[in-house]
């Protein structure tokens, strides 16, 4: 399985994108705003990582973005703005606003479904996540 994040706006808030599985949309993400791979206050870099199931204390059911340089425990969970983010990527069916900033919408919701989804293909093949750089797709 191969999940691409493609980012699409970046401002000093946030950075969102579209995810796409094995080619085809998915649903929407926010990340932050790149400030130089620091801990907890950046999206994380352009790049190709693992990803493997990860029982959350916070979250439950979550997926890990393995090998990010410089970076661990960078989780797929669900969110709406980038004060949840803390440095990981957080899931939604849409793009929208809460209190003027950035979000995605019905996180929880698409975040679990997106979660079986990989926990699925885990049992049988490898997956991986690319990010690529700001794009319009």
């Amino acid at each position: 399985m191969e999940i691409v994040l493609y980012r699409t706006e970046e401002t000093e808030q946030a950075t969102r994108g579209v995810v796409r599985v094995n080619g085809k949309n998915e649903c929407v993400f926010l990340e932050l705003s790149w400030q130089d791979n620091r801990k907890n206050i950046s999206c994380i870099p352009v790049g190709t990582y693992s990803l493997v199931a990860w029982d959350s204390p916070r979250f439950g059911q979550s997926l890990l973005v393995e090998n990010v340089p410089n970076r661990e425990f960078i989780l797929i969970h669900s969110g709406n703005t980038a004060a949840d983010t803390n440095g990981c990527i957080l899931l939604g069916a849409s793009f929208g606003e809460l209190e003027s900033k950035p979000a995605v919408l019905n996180s929880a919701k698409t975040t679990k479904a997106f979660t079986q989804k990989v926990y699925e293909a885990l049992t049988s093949q490898k997956v991986t996540l690319t990010i690529r750089e700001v794009a319009y797709v």
